[in-house]
């Protein structure tokens, strides 16, 4: 027969736990005694000669006895539902008044029992490691080992479960503590609020904690449910391949013995997502300057995490500065935005231009650092400036009428028009003369 300390991680995963840690409050500790099929007359004998004295053991059931540093305990036959394994907590443990947070020695466990032939039916012994809690609140956070999520784009139910835990190592009872979540643009969070009651704050989500007491856990293991309380979703929209990283911090209601580890980053990678982004333009002349307009629309669909839009000036113009610009020498403008652009979504600008010149070569303006998704339409990203007709430029819409001269040119027309005027006026004198 064997018998272990078990320690429930999740939904589906038992481990063993590899050490009892006691406090103030007395702790009893889960034995799981493997009785087989037939067993009965299950006895327990716990041996506390390595025990250190800043423990206090006593038998916390009917059934237990101690003689000197030996406690035996008779459990009986396993109960219905009970095989193969039987669930005892027939010891209390407290950590002794004054005594020192850290190992403590162990204890060894076995147990025996008659098999269905009436022979004994005993088996190895165990040993349990104890350590003191340190006085006071203690909550740690600690993540998923696998240390990631890999998410398609867009993401469904079951395929990111956020495994957490949320430990208490100390020995006051975690009472009135809140679990923070900050998730990042892009990325959804989905949790049983019936079991874990939440509110949304400005940036984080809030989510108040059941009491957890000493040397124990909360788990988002669903211990009804074959799935996860909290859980990861990607959607359509999300920019990919990329990293993100949800943070997630306890919230204690009493000062916490070490700070460091109440907070924890959960990386969440996402597979690949498709972009388009379409840039226009358009151009309003105004004498011997003019009004370049431009447009990035954004198809989709993936969102976009920013965009740089480079406009070089056409021959014959300068750029005037502008605002979130830097300008390369008069000829050329970069912009730099941070702003998320989501899919069906569009954002303009306005530059001003001098005109110094003969008119030449179109200028451009061209959109690029959309963020992490493949771009399907590369020729879309750049639109040409031209000068040429009222509301000119180039792109998806780009159907305006010319521009009218204006300015100086049409000083230059009217002069023209006068100068016909006066040829015509000597023909027709020279006529009445003839």
């Amino acid at each position: 027969m064997e018998v272990r300390i078990p320690i429930e991680l999740d939904s589906d995963t038992e481990q063993t736990r590899l050490q009892v840690t006691v406090g103030r409050t007395p702790y009893r500790p889960v034995f799981e005694v493997s009785a087989g099929t037939e067993t009965t007359d299950v006895v327990m004998t716990f041996d506390l000669t390595p025990l250190a004295d800043t423990v206090v053991v006593t038998a916390a059931q009917p059934g237990c006895s101690r003689a000197g540093a030996v406690i035996t305990c008779d459990l009986g036959d396993p109960q219905a539902g009970e095989r193969p394994g039987m669930r005892r907590q027939p010891l209390a443990l407290t950590a002794a008044p004054g005594a020192a947070p850290g190992p403590a020695g162990s204890f060894t466990f076995a147990a025996s029992g008659v098999s269905e032939t009436g022979g004994y039916n005993g088996g190895p012994a165990s040993s349990g490691p104890v350590r003191v809690l340190p006085r006071g609140t203690d909550l740690k956070v600690i993540g998923d080992r696998q240390g990631h999520l890999v998410l398609p784009v867009p993401s469904k139910k079951d395929d990111g479960f956020f495994k957490l835990r949320v430990e208490n190592a100390a020995d006051e009872l975690g009472h009135g503590a809140k679990l923070a979540f900050k998730v990042p643009r892009g990325l959804e969070l989905k949790i049983q609020r019936d079991i874990l009651p939440c509110v949304d704050e400005a940036d984080e989500i809030i989510c108040t904690l059941p009491d957890i007491q000493p040397g124990s856990m909360w788990t988002t293991a669903d211990k009804n449910s074959s799935g996860q309380i909290v859980e990861v979703f990607a959607k359509a929209g999300t920019p990919g391949p990329a990293t993100y990283a949800i943070g997630v911090r306890v919230i204690t209601s009493k000062p916490d013995l070490n700070e460091k580890d109440n907070t924890y980053s959960q990386k969440v990678e996402t597979k690949g997502n498709t972009i388009d982004v379409a840039m226009t333009a358009k151009v309003v002349r105004d004498g011997d300057s003019a009004t370049l307009t431009w447009m990035v629309a954004n198809r989709g669909p993936s969102d976009a995490t920013g965009r740089t839009v480079v406009i070089n000036a056409p021959v014959g113009t300068e750029l005037e500065p502008a605002a979130g610009c830097t300008a390369t020498g008069t000829t050329k403008l970069t912009c730099v935005s941070a702003e998320w652009l989501p899919a069906g979504k569009s954002v303009s600008g306005d530059v001003r231009l001098r005109i110094t010149g003969s008119a030449g070569a179109d200028g451009t303006v061209t959109v690029s650092g959309t963020g992490p998704s493949t771009e399907t339409k590369p020729a879309d990203n750049t639109a040409a400036i031209d000068l040429t007709g009222e509301g000119a430029g180039s792109g998806a819409d780009d159907d305006g009428p010319e521009l009218p001269i204006t300015g100086s040119s049409t000083v230059l027309v009217g002069a023209g028009v006068l100068l016909v005027g006066a040829v015509l006026v000597l023909i027709g004198g020279r006529r009445r003369r003839s």
